[in-house]
């Protein structure tokens, strides 16, 4: 597909970015696959950027949709596959090291269309085959966050690996305890937390994963203040793997519906994230997530409390908890504890 790189003066509502735009400073202000509009264009002057790559092709919204199609498809047939590598190995049968990794093949190969997922699975409501999908989830996510920390292809695949199998342990655990409603008593509590050395000695049993992904599977619930388990592991205690796929596993947990909570908006995810979690997650990789991930919602459609629709034209950088809404012809910023506020994504 052809790109042209125009002055942003040139540039009109529907054009689609076709390299990620950067800061001096690093940071993404407008990632590829981008749909313009008039508040991004006026920002973009603002700021001092002067020009952009775009796609030139008139049949690209054709080809937006045809390919959004495809990739959900793909998406389901990777939550099928993983459920029967899963289902085999509750039952006790032989792990299938050829089909994960033929899985984690196939979410890094929706690298070009990261929008089209994170907006799917923005929109996608309840929780069947929830274990399945989150594990999904999470290998994509990690990915994401491995992207930007510039992680060779190889190490990607890995990590992604991490991230499908780091709840593989929990095939070990009886499902009504995974699923219960309410509270957990202390022992029940304890029974979960066995799911990462249960998920470790089914790894360990393999010649196939490296120590990498073993420990990611393991230590995915330390956190560097020494708060997490199952070994009160501390910041360099903890593999750089784990601790990417514990922001993917939290991120992805917070921002889908359960039996047992409803899912909350990933604005209010990074509020966790920006206050909390500064102490409790790796703040390099948290500050790489983020910031990258948080470009990504720029663009979606979302309900707000008042019953009206709008869609988040511009997330600034610096405070990715307060995106600017359009509604109408009104530009509105959602600021904390104060109305309107984002329900859900539609």
């Amino acid at each position: 597909m052809t790109k042209l790189r125009v002055s942003v003066f040139d540039c009109r509502c529907g054009d689609v970015i076709a390299r990620d735009v950067i800061s001096d400073k690093g940071l993404i202000l407008a990632a590829e696959n981008l749909v313009l509009n008039d508040f991004i264009i006026s920002k973009l002057k603002t700021i001092g950027i002067t020009s952009v790559w775009i796609f030139k092709d008139s049949s690209r919204t054709y080809r937006y949709y045809e390919k959004k199609e495809k990739m959900v498809a793909g998406y389901k047939e990777t939550v099928l596959s993983v459920k029967q590598v899963f289902n085999k190995i509750a039952a006790g049968k032989r792990f299938e090291y050829k089909e994960i990794k033929r899985i984690a093949e196939s979410i890094y190969n929706n690298l070009d269309g990261i929008d089209i997922i994170i907006q799917y699975l923005n929109q996608l409501k309840g929780y069947d085959d929830y274990t399945y999908s989150h594990s999904v989830n999470v290998g994509f996510y990690s990915m994401l966050i491995g992207r930007r920390l510039h992680m060779q292809d190889s190490k990607l695949i890995d990590l992604i690996q991490a991230g499908v199998l780091h709840d593989i342990g929990k095939m070990k655990i009886d499902n009504e305890l995974l699923n219960k409603r309410g509270k957990l008593t202390d022992e029940e509590f304890e029974t979960i937390k066995t799911h990462s050395y249960l998920g470790f000695e089914i790894l360990n049993g393999s010649s196939h994963f490296g120590i990498n992904i073993k420990n990611a599977v393991l230590m995915h619930h330390e956190r560097i203040d020494g708060s997490g388990y199952p070994t009160g592991a501390k910041d360099e205690e903890i593999g750089e793997y784990a601790k990417i796929v514990a922001i993917a596993d939290v991120y992805d947990a917070m921002t889908s519906d359960r039996p047992y909570k409803k899912r909350v908006t990933p604005f209010e995810a990074f509020d966790m994230f920006l206050t909390t979690g500064l102490s409790t997650f790796d703040t390099s990789v948290l500050h790489t997530f983020l910031v990258n991930f948080s470009t990504h919602l720029v663009g979606a459609k979302v309900q707000l409390d008042t019953g009206e629709v709008g869609e988040i034209v511009y997330i600034p950088p610096h405070e990715i908890i307060n995106p600017i809404i359009r509604v109408g012809s009104t530009f509105l910023k959602i600021t904390r504890n104060e109305s309107p506020q984002i329900v859900s994504f539609v």
